[in-house]
């Protein structure tokens, strides 16, 4: 195995997910494997690289402020290393000024004394300023939305569809996006041991939000790890089991998921049908759901069977056959922001349709319920036209559904308009996500 320093494999890394578009979580475990880091080196590897994705436009601003050459003029590797530089002087506590910019000068060796001495000089004056004062001065002169654009890096256009939605509560959403160090929440298999079990053997802390889960350091080792080997959890957040809660599945229920990949609610929701009845797991893309079959194996469950459908066709053999739906749709993710940086910069103009998408699945699987049944619709974002702009609009078109309040932690902060309840990022929870109970008459 190839070994290199952790700082050497995060500008690699981040090179990587900036040229090639590689998904974080994915360049991480690949990088952790191919250049062997343990313990600390791993640990410093993990912070650095998420950190920085999530910190960008700070690390850059404030870059700029004290450098003589524009941005856009330089090497991509040297910019990435002056933001790695950059996040460790400000961001990590434990790491001493010295390291930060020695390392970071050699980590630029090969491109000769002069950018040797740039960076070393940049990385500096970077460490002479003071957070709070360059976001004093930074709002004096620019916008709202361009100061917390900058402070908490976020696209200006994300941040303006937050003012617009939430007023006051934008910045408070914000700061709790950054989450580069919260914790892991764990969905316990009821199925095989029970939460203060689970938590014991494994060191963890119970939920105070879900009963079902237990959380973990950020950065737990999950792939090979004994007990998710052995089928006694799966990564889950807690928002997400109890939008698969709302439903109220019980034993001998027909439910339909009807955008089930990866499988996190499916499985959840068998688990409180505790293994007993018939769950129909569909999604749009085949190959997918051999995620779901797969973890259903190492979880031992046995009641899931899988279609491929999209959840926009009619399928004449499901009408009205079902107890329950699960209707989470897909989105545009503004609530995972946490734990998937690249969404911090998806334009909204990516997701702008997405809402006639989502009503469209909410009509076609609406019709697979059973008169007193009940169907949960559900995304992991905070927009409103995702949220309750779709819910509103399909119950004024089906009148014989009406939206009922659902139960959750009163250490959430939420949004509820009488079109279901918006779970918003905070410093209790980081994860934004929606979920509306329709009960059908």
């Amino acid at each position: 195995m190839e070994k290199i320093s952790a700082r050497r494999a995060a500008v690699i890394s981040l090179l990587r997910i900036e040229k090639d578009g590689r998904y974080s979580n994915i360049e991480l475990d690949s990088a952790i494997k191919k250049y062997s880091l343990e313990g600390a080196e791993k640990g410093l590897y993990s912070r650095i690289v998420y950190g920085v994705l999530e910190r960008m436009y700070t690390l850059d601003a404030l870059i700029a402020s004290v450098s003589a050459r524009k941005l856009d003029t330089l090497d991509k590797e040297v910019l990435t290393v002056l933001r790695v530089g950059t996040y460790q002087l400000h961001f990590l506590d434990k790491v001493p000024q010295s390291a930060a910019v020695n390392e970071s000068v050699k980590l630029v060796s090969r491109f000769g004394k002069g950018v040797m001495g740039y960076v070393n000089g940049v990385l500096r004056s970077v460490a002479g300023l003071d957070l709070e004062g360059f976001f004093e001065d930074l709002g004096k002169a620019v916008s709202k939305a361009e100061l917390l654009s900058v402070k908490y890096s976020v696209l200006k256009e994300t941040v303006e569809l937050i003012i617009k939605q939430y007023g006051d509560k934008t910045e408070d959403i914000l700061c709790a996006l950054n989450g580069a160090d919260k914790g892991m929440s764990l969905r316990v298999n009821t199925l095989k041991t029970s939460p203060e079990l689970l938590a014991r053997k494994m060191g963890c802390e119970l939920s105070s939000l879900c009963d079902s889960c237990i959380v973990s350091a950020r950065g737990f080792a999950v792939e090979g790890e004994e007990h998710f080997t052995g089928g006694e959890y799966f990564v889950q957040s807690e928002p997400s089991a109890l939008a698969a809660r709302a439903l109220g599945a019980k034993r001998g229920h027909t439910v339909i998921d009807a955008c089930a990949c990866p499988g996190g609610k499916t499985f959840s929701i068998a688990m409180d049908m505790e293994n007993e009845g018939k769950i129909i797991a569909c999604d749009l893309h085949e190959n997918k759901l051999s995620l779901i079959k797969k973890g259903a194996e190492r979880l031992g469950i046995s009641i899931i069977d899988t279609v491929a459908l999209d959840g926009r066709n009619e399928k004449s053999e499901l009408i009205e056959c079902a107890d329950r739906v699960l209707c989470d749709v897909p989105c545009s993710c503004l609530g995972t922001i946490s734990k998937k940086p690249e969404i911090r910069y998806k334009s909204p103009e990516e997701y702008e349709r997405l809402p006639e998408i989502q009503l469209a699945i909410l009509q076609n699987t609406s019709r697979y319920l059973k008169h007193g049944g009940i169907l949960v619709y559900s995304t992991c974002t905070f927009d409103k036209n995702e949220n309750e702009g779709v819910v509103r609009r399909f119950i004024e078109s089906y009148p014989d559904f009406e939206c009922v309040d659902t139960e959750y932690s009163e250490s959430f902060d939420v949004y509820r308009d009488g079109f279901g309840t918006c779970f918003l990022p905070s410093s209790v929870c980081p994860d934004g996500f929606y979920v509306a109970k329709l009960v059908r008459k």
